[in-house]
């Protein structure tokens, strides 16, 4: 079987791989896609959702030590830190 690829199905390739990988795999871009509060997942303007809490920690926050939680409207919590 010959695979049949000319040079102008090439760019809608490109096209359709940039979608599906949502742009940010290849160009960087941000994603403006408001994040889903509660799916375990920080995406969007999610400061932190269920565990997921990117690389925040209390001490890259001020503080001295603890343990830096999510609440459930996915902002952080800093009650179990301490100065």
């Amino acid at each position: 079987m010959r695979v049949f690829l000319s040079c102008h199905r090439i760019p809608l390739l490109v096209t359709i791989l940039l979608t599906f990988s949502q742009c940010n795999l290849f160009l960087d871009w941000e994603d403006d896609r408001p994040g889903v509060c509660g799916d375990g997942v920080r995406e969007g303007s999610e400061t932190c959702d269920g565990t997921d809490l990117g690389r925040a920690a209390c001490e890259n926050l001020g503080y001295t030590a603890g343990e830096l939680a999510c609440r459930t409207d996915c902002t952080l919590d800093t009650a179990g830190c301490t100065l």
